[in-house]
């Protein structure tokens, strides 16, 4: 891993040989593909697995097992509601929001009677929601219009009252170039306004009059980041350690503040009580991960010790390794 590490705390402890065996046993337990592992005066967890982390008194984390790292992330949401537009013929409405992408145009929302040169669908979430992603599928067998496969214009509009009588304001325009199973994902740009109503309009300009068919509409909204909550397994002392050491390997996805937006704490009584560390960053272990480490009396009193990391202000974060230490 290349780790680089200065000395953790003050003087007259030899933090310095300290950290470094803890630094060695990262790489280590990284070459061997092993999750943890106890020192003479601490453990190390390098997340191979979940073995050593308590699942249950830790909240907002999601683990990787691919890159062996714990993190918070809002990620997105599918929403829903009651359908509203004009694309009521074949499969209705409904056809648009049950999650098949791929059906053929008989089976799929349509329309085919009235002005046949733009169409209309969306939903009524019941209260404002802002769009964060949305993506539309054509029929599987003739696209969006009927087969001729146009460059067609599209919008994505919200409304407060669902009247759409000019009220109503473009979140999003473009234009495709339909085709059988067209997919259109539009995942930025979009003006980021809460609307109870969200349609998607299509054929504004392209003075096009022919029966449309759409397979399927979603629409997402962003979920809030949560704060990540991530608590180890309790590790047993030899005897009431006076002091407790801190190290962890953090990639921070957004730019965090320790102390502020990233807090870790110490407990030697099994987690009732904790302590907070005073975290320094003490540089980059690789690039993008940054060494962070602190010392402080375990909370508590015993010899059962645990470490938590706490993150505030919805950032995000990646934990790949931490060490407690203790004498």
């Amino acid at each position: 891993m290349g780790v680089r590490y200065g000395v953790v705390g003050g003087a007259g402890k030899d933090h310095l040989a300290r950290a470094l065996a803890v630094l060695g046993e990262f790489n280590r337990l990284t070459d061997h593909g092993a999750s943890g592992k106890a020192l003479g005066f601490g453990f190390v967890d390098d997340f191979q697995d979940e073995t050593n982390v308590d699942t249950v008194a830790s909240t907002g984390e999601t683990y990787d097992s691919g890159n062996d790292c714990y993190y918070n992330d809002g990620g997105l949401d599918v929403l829903t509601g009651t359908p509203i537009g004009d694309m009521t013929s074949n499969g209705g409405l409904a056809a648009a929001f049950d999650s098949t992408t791929s059906q053929i145009w008989n089976s799929s929302a349509g329309k085919s009677t009235g002005d046949q040169t733009k169409a209309n669908i969306g939903l009524n979430f019941g209260t404002a929601k802002t769009v964060a992603e949305f993506q539309f599928y054509g029929s599987s067998d003739r696209g969006m219009i009927n087969g001729s496969f146009p460059t067609v214009n599209f919008e994505l509009q919200g409304s407060a009252t669902g009247a759409f009588a000019g009220e109503e304001t473009v979140l999003y325009s473009s234009s495709f170039t339909d085709s059988a199973g067209v997919v259109v994902s539009v995942t930025s740009g979009i003006t980021a306004t809460a609307f109870q109503y969200v349609r998607v309009h299509m054929g504004e300009g392209n003075a096009l009059n022919y029966d449309w068919h759409l397979a399927e509409l979603v629409l997402k909204e962003n979920i809030a980041v949560p704060a990540l909550v991530l608590q180890s397994e309790a590790f047993t002392a030899e005897q009431a350690p006076a002091d407790g050491d801190f190290i962890a390997l953090l990639e921070p996805v957004d730019a965090v503040t320790l102390g502020t937006d990233v807090k870790a704490y110490l407990s030697q009584d099994g987690g009732t009580t904790w302590a907070e560390v005073t975290l320094d960053d003490r540089g980059d272990a690789e690039t993008g991960i940054s060494v962070i480490a602190g010392s402080v009396a375990p909370g508590g009193s015993g010899t059962s010790l645990r470490w938590k990391i706490e993150t505030f202000n919805d950032k995000k974060v990646k934990a790949h390794a931490v060490a407690l230490l203790w004498e």
